[in-house]
Parts: structure tokens; C-alpha cells; sequence
């Protein structure tokens, strides 16, 4: 039976027992947790490195409680470095993730602090993905490559589109509908949207990522900057959306080498990447996909 690590603060034990485990029983996945409090160096390194090292997936419950846990810190910093691409931040409580790791936030996650019954139908995807994707693996032998590993396409599920809410939404319908049609044009590789801060491109870019459906691999929405300054590089915007399709990056490839990766991922599927906060245009020249592809 498939072995996952569930790194959490002991005070949201029932959480997992009540909401999660469930759903690992029914998809024939054991939860790995430890039972009581670590106390000790010693210990850590004895029943907690073994739990992770066994595990083949990490999935970490954040909440107040759990940000503050040096243990839960310690098990995300070996999970980042041990099992990247496997890992699946659960949103138990609404608390500051960078408290725990920076690159969290570049993770897609399971937010049951709004609506708990549409949480828990993602999270039973996304175990019954990782059962379906596991399965393939030990039916299908892959050879292992330097730089990457071929994207298993069953995993770029619509079901895990994610973007920000925007509930009811009634302007810009004409910069919408505009938008939606240049984005059935085969001749379109990207589309921009220029305004002030404050005026609404973030609103009509969800709006846009809620409604398209001609992207049969779905949506990436990736958040690169803010009002002001944009935060991520051109490669490491790459390098976030690389790891959204779970595909490896050695850790000494180059940066062209990650570009050259990015695009080859790209061209082969057909996805609407959602760029917000782009201040540099360099970022658009460098990401421009090919083929079915489009950036927003």
C-alpha cells in the first residue's frame, strides 16, 4: 500500500483523523504521522526521517499552529529538498505559509478554509490522482533522464485549475468577450493587459481563466508580482510552472537549459498560462510559448 508523510502541529490531530484520513483509506493510501510529540533530536532522526524517507509523497497541513512548529518546519525544508514535485500543501487555517517555506507558495493548495465541501472533493482528486499516478508508474517502467521527466498528462486535470475568486463579475463584458476570441485564434501567442493599479486586470484575467474552455490541459495561474515591482525572473517564473506540470529540474541545470525545458513542456500541450503582475517585458519574450499554447 502506497506510504504518504502528513506533516502537521499536533493540535490539529483531529483535522486529519476526521477530514483526511477517510479519504486515504478509500484510495488504499497509508498516512504516515507521528503520534506523539518530538521531543528530541535524537528521535526525529530515528522515527520521523524514516516516516519520510518511507513515504513516497509529503503532504503538510498549515494552520497557526502548524507554522510555528520547528518539527513541521524541519519536515517541509527535507521534503522540498527530498520529494519536490510530491508534495501537497493542505489549508487547514488561514496563517502566513512563508512562515514555514518561500517556495510553498509556487504550490497549488487544498483550501478548506472557505468552502469545505468543494475542498474535499479536490482533496479526494488529488489522492485518487496520486493512487492513479503511482499505479501507472510501477505498470510502466520509465527510463530516468537527466534533466526531466515526461509530463504524464492525466495530471494536467482541468479539476485543478486554480485562480482567485471573483464571484459576481459585471464589467469590461466587451473586453472580455474580445479576449476570449483572440484566444481561439490560432495566430495568438500571447495576450497582454495594461491599465493602472487598482483598475481590474487582475479581476478580468480570473474571469478570463474561470470561463475558457478551449485549453484541454487547463489553467496555470501564477502570481509574479505585485502593484509595484515584479518578484520572480523570468526563470523562475519557469521553473514555478515546470513544477506545476511535476516535471523534475536537476538542480545544476542552467538557466537556458530550464527556458529550453519550459518550452519543450509547453509545446507539447495545450495550456493558457495567466502571468499577473508582470512589470518586464523580458519576462514575456522569454516565456512566449509555441504551438497550442498561450500566455496571458
Amino acid at each position: 500500500m502506497l506510504q504518504s508523510f502528513i506533516s502537521h502541529s499536533t493540535i490539529d490531530r483531529s483535522f486529519l483523523q476526521e477530514t483526511l484520513f477517510p479519504i486515504f483509506s478509500e484510495n488504499n493510501i497509508t498516512p504516515w504521522y507521528a503520534t506523539q510529540d518530538i521531543i528530541a533530536a535524537d528521535e526525529w532522526e530515528s522515527k520521523i526521517l524514516q516516516g519520510l524517507r518511507n513515504s513516497q509523497w509529503f503532504f503538510v497541513v498549515l494552520s497557526p499552529n502548524s507554522v510555528q512548529s520547528k518539527w513541521v518546519k524541519a519536515e517541509v525544508s527535507w521534503a522540498f529538498e527530498h520529494r519536490e514535485g510530491l508534495i501537497i500543501p493542505i489549508l487547514y487555517q488561514p496563517c502566513n505559509v512563508d512562515e514555514l517555506h518561500l517556495r510553498l507558495r509556487d504550490i497549488q493548495y487544498v483550501d478548506f478554509t472557505e468552502n469545505i465541501v468543494h475542498a474535499r472533493k479536490k482533496f479526494q482528486d488529488a489522492v485518487r490522482n496520486i493512487t492513479e499516478r503511482e499505479e501507472s508508474k510501477s505498470n510502466n517502467e520509465v527510463k530516468p533522464r537527466t534533466l526531466r521527466s515526461p509530463i504524464n498528462k492525466s495530471h494536467i486535470s482541468k479539476k485543478f485549475i486554480e485562480y482567485p475568486p471573483v464571484g459576481r463579475y459585471e464589467g469590461y463584458k466587451n473586453e472580455l468577450a474580445a479576449i476570449m476570441q483572440v484566444l481561439d485564434d490560432a495566430n495568438t501567442i500571447t495576450i497582454n493587459i495594461w491599465g493602472m493599479g487598482g483598475s481590474g486586470k487582475s479581476t478580468i484575467a480570473a474571469k478570463v481563466a474561470s470561463q475558457v474552455t478551449s485549453f484541454e490541459d487547463g489553467v496555470i495561474w501564477l502570481e509574479v508580482g505585485d502593484g509595484e515591482n515584479q518578484k520572480l525572473s523570468p526563470v523562475e517564473v519557469a521553473i514555478s510552472i515546470l513544477r506545476r506540470l511535476k516535471v523534475r529540474i536537476d538542480n545544476h541545470a542552467s538557466d537556458s537549459e530550464i527556458i529550453s525545458m519550459y518550452r519543450n513542456e509547453v509545446a507539447n500541450i495545450s495550456i493558457l498560462i495567466v502571468l499577473d503582475g508582470v512589470h518586464d517585458d523580458n519576462t514575456i519574450t522569454i516565456l512566449m510559448p509555441i504551438s497550442n499554447s498561450r500566455l496571458l
